[in-house]
């Protein structure tokens, strides 16, 4: 009888072991991942050196870049299942690296093909202190005479005509003169691709060019509260970046 029950214990502890085996490691699968987007600038394929008097516009006037401030808003993330929606505001400046860098966390796994944003903030939020009270954003302030709200971009530099030097400022705001971008791109965030990066990079002349050929001399070359001005050049910005 001891016999038995002894070869019994032997048998049940021994099953136990293979099934105790048998069960595989839980993986954590990720249920949502982040985006990085790295932005550069260019002229028509060449970097793009601050106060360089090395590059020309689509009409023919040589001219430089100071510097590129803008807000961009309102990211949108497409796949077949709909929209995932982004609600933060970012800053980005061209004379800073640190600037020039998007993170965008907590976005749903699954296939995308593409997304889309804003240069520009949304009627609803393009009113005084709505954003983030950051010396950045308090620095892109439109004036309260002209209706308050921020700056959508600042490109500041100069050109040349005639073997004279003068001053360029495209500064744009107000409601209705955003500027949409959609970039077309098929990634995935999945369990082993938590984290996707992106480099864009801004054609400058790019805001010159398409659909219309902006001139300094003619359309202005401080363009503040002018409207048809600020319309000119944010129509040509719907294409101003390309994407790797």
């Amino acid at each position: 009888m001891l016999r038995c029950f002894i070869i019994c214990l032997i048998s049940f502890s021994f099953f136990q072991s293979c099934e105790k085996g048998s069960i595989k490691p839980h993986v954590l699968k990720v249920k949502t991942g982040n985006i990085n987007i790295k932005i550069d600038y260019e002229i028509d394929n060449m970097p793009l050196e601050e106060m360089a008097m090395i590059y020309t516009t689509p009409n023919g006037y040589p001219f430089s870049v100071w510097k590129i401030q803008y807000i961009v808003s309102d990211f949108k993330f497409y796949n077949s299942s709909g929209v995932w929606k982004d609600s933060g505001f970012y800053f980005l400046d061209s004379q800073d690296t640190s600037k020039n860098l998007i993170s965008i966390h907590g976005i749903p796994v699954g296939f995308y093909n593409g997304f889309s944003f804003l240069i520009g903030i949304k009627p609803e939020n393009n009113i005084h202190n709505v954003l983030p009270a950051t010396n950045d954003f308090q620095g892109m302030f439109w004036p309260e005479m002209m209706g308050g709200g921020y700056h959508f971009i600042k490109l500041e530099g100069r050109y040349s005509v005639g073997g004279v030097e003068k001053g360029y400022a495209m500064h744009i705001g107000e409601n209705g003169f955003s500027i949409p971008i959609t970039m077309n791109k098929n990634f995935q965030i999945n369990n082993k691709i938590p984290t996707k990066d992106f480099q864009m990079i801004m054609n400058i002349n790019e805001w010159f060019r398409n659909p219309v050929i902006y001139d300094f001399e003619t359309d202005g070359e401080s363009i503040m509260g002018d409207s048809a001005a600020m319309r000119k050049i944010a129509k040509n910005g719907s294409d101003v970046f390309s994407i790797n």
